[in-house]
């Protein structure tokens, strides 16, 4: 349960499309059930589930249900672990976190999980940032608003992933961040090789502390640093049929006690051994939440100390942590080849992340309507009159463009408001509109004079519409495919617009009302990620997994509560794109289902 985040608002929701579809006979304690949506505990949504609770019975927790939050911890004495370190990004003038922990190792280095970075590296090092040594909200900036604990905040300068990362695995989830500063707090000290190795060789081993800030056993966020007393669990027993079976690597290390463990929210954030006053392990997964038989997984520290000693030392200044001049102890032996990865293919969310400003159509926009009766045989001899794009309604028809750019008569699929917004000539900057001379889709940009208007966006049937002086602009905007795609090239955007548009007739109109996100920031930010994907996946329908990934991150980071559960509702096999009930499925049409036979039929279509 690893928590693995305006027009563009809607086009990131558009492309989601998710069909409705009711989750009444949804059972999380029946086996066959816990792989849906419905019963992953890493959805917040999900969280009051029997399933999700300390000490459920389910025998076969679904594999996607990752953890990190500290369930019945007790809250940090200031200074117990001044270099805890809370995962953060700048929004304006404010911090908002992240969804991660991190430990300071050295004064210019963290080290937190690589699952907690992927794929968004680039703006978390432009937006993210680390506080050092934060103990309780508001997490300062001084002591006396952290508990009275010193507390230092830092931005990063670089993020080196474990070079040999696996997702499918969630295998050496290590990531070193390299602050932009050199912090005066002292750092941890971390396992060289020689301490959890040892665990395997004793009767038991107690006094493990995963550390956090994550959701705790009541469901709330903790407002003050929390850790628990846990026992390692041996590798072979965490890894037996009745438990993992197979998928714990010597890269990973097991801890648990009863109702006790980390879960939500504490995603890269510390195993502390409080015996040996050492960091060795880092929060990386699990199956449900203190759920017996299935004890909390980190990353093993030991297992690659050399990587993180090269890679931070290298570039370190002076003076060096003693770790880059002390003799190395002997490492363990190199691990055996990886398991077989789990049916479902887990992958933990990428954290929650900010995003540019929206994009959209003014609503004093005119277009051409007609009246559906008056429609004649051949489309085109309706009479017509100018109507007001914040007065459009679903099932209106209205003038544009298909795909060969005839003129057509186009039915008003999805249209709604956005709150207000800069506009210039009726379009936000960044609104994608069609480029007559070369064919292309082009961003709109500042032509126009500068007004405040409401904003809207529409989808049609057609991938154009047109508006009373001839412009023809369309749903999608350069903010969806990540700012800096300034045109489209038109076979692309006809891609994207039959994907937005079967989405859209299968879920609903719902993905165009403001209500349905609870932070506009953290869609754009994962938007980009779901516009590459969604071409490549109508490209080719074989390589559509990786659109599934990014539609559960823009879930999980984008949607208010009441719109995830209809999504997640919608898309029970999310994340298993061969499947009908997938993001992929519904975006082409069921080109991405595999043909299947006798009982994979049956499960295909459940």
């Amino acid at each position: 349960m690893v928590s693995f985040k305006l027009a563009t608002a809607v086009l990131a929701i558009l492309c989601l499309g998710f069909p409705t579809a009711s989750n009444a006979s949804i059972d999380c304690n029946i086996a066959e059930h816990v792989n849906k949506a419905e019963c992953f505990c890493r959805f917040p949504m999900n969280r009051d589930k029997e399933i999700c609770k300390p000490g459920s019975n389910l025998k076969e927790p679904a594999q996607s249900n990752y953890q990190s939050k500290i369930f019945n911890g007790d809250e940090v004495a200031a200074d117990a672990y001044p270099w805890f370190s809370r995962a953060v990004y700048r929004t304006g003038g404010s911090y908002q976190w992240a969804g991660c922990g991190a430990s300071l190792i050295s004064p210019e280095y963290v080290l937190t999980a690589a699952h907690c970075v992927s794929d968004n590296e680039t703006v978390l090092e432009r937006l993210g940032g680390y506080q050092i040594g934060a103990l309780c909200a508001p997490y300062g900036p001084n002591a006396a608003s952290n508990c009275g604990q010193k507390m230092e905040y830092f931005g990063i300068a670089k993020i080196t992933k474990h070079p040999s990362y696996i997702t499918d695995y969630v295998d050496n989830d290590f990531a070193l961040i390299r602050l932009d500063g050199r912090s005066s707090i002292t750092p941890v000290a971390i396992d060289r090789g020689d301490i959890s190795p040892s665990y395997e060789k004793s009767a038991t081993k107690k006094n493990l502390w995963p550390i956090g800030l994550g959701t705790t056993e009541i469901g709330n966020q903790a407002s003050r640093l929390n850790h628990v007393n846990i026992n390692y669990v041996k590798n072979d027993q965490c890894n037996s049929i009745s438990s993992y079976g197979g998928l714990i690597t010597p890269n990973m290390m097991c801890a648990a006690d009863i109702d006790q463990d980390s879960c939500q929210g504490d995603s890269g954030g510390p195993l502390y051994d409080s015996d040996n006053d050492a960091l060795v392990g880092v929060v990386s997964w699990g199956f449900g939440c203190a759920e017996p038989g299935f004890p909390g997984v980190y990353a093993r520290i030991s297992s690659q100390f050399s990587w993180i000693r090269e890679e931070a030392c290298k570039a370190h200044g002076n003076p060096k942590p003693s770790f880059c001049t002390d003799d190395m102890p002997p490492m363990a032996s190199p691990p055996p080849p990886r398991p077989t990865p789990p049916v479902s293919d887990p992958r933990p969310t990428p954290p929650i992340l900010p995003q540019p400003p929206s994009s959209c159509v003014a609503g004093e926009t005119a277009v051409m309507s007609v009246d559906v009766d008056d429609i004649n045989v051949d489309n085109n001899n309706a009479i017509t009159r100018i109507t007001k794009v914040k007065n459009l309604k679903i099932g209106d028809m209205i003038r544009g463009y298909d795909a060969d750019l005839n003129p057509t008569q186009c039915r008003v699929e999805a249209v709604g408001n956005f709150g207000s917004g800069e506009v210039f000539g009726n379009y936000t900057s960044s609104h994608y509109m069609l480029k007559e001379k070369s064919k292309v889709i082009e961003e709109h940009g500042t032509r126009g004079d500068m007004t405040i208007d409401e904003k809207y966006d529409l989808i049609s049937n057609c991938p154009l519409v047109e508006d009373e002086v001839g412009n023809k602009f369309g749903p999608i905007d350069s903010d969806f495919c990540g700012g800096h795609v300034k045109e489209i090239s038109w076979s692309d955007y006809l891609l994207l617009h039959k994907a937005i548009l079967n989405v859209v007739r299968e879920s609903g109109a719902f993905w165009f009302s403001g209500a349905s996100y609870s932070n506009f920031d953290m869609v754009n930010t994962h938007a980009p990620h779901v516009c590459r994907t969604m071409v490549s996946c109508m490209k080719d329908n074989e390589s559509c997994h990786e659109l599934e990934s990014a539609s559960i991150a823009f879930i999980e980071n984008g949607l208010s509560d009441s719109a995830r559960k209809r999504a997640l509702a919608a898309f029970h096999n999310i994340g298993s794109h061969r499947r009908l009930g997938s993001v992929s499925a519904s975006v082409t049409s069921g080109g991405s289902v595999r043909k299947l036979r006798g009982n994979d039929k049956r499960e295909s279509a459940e």
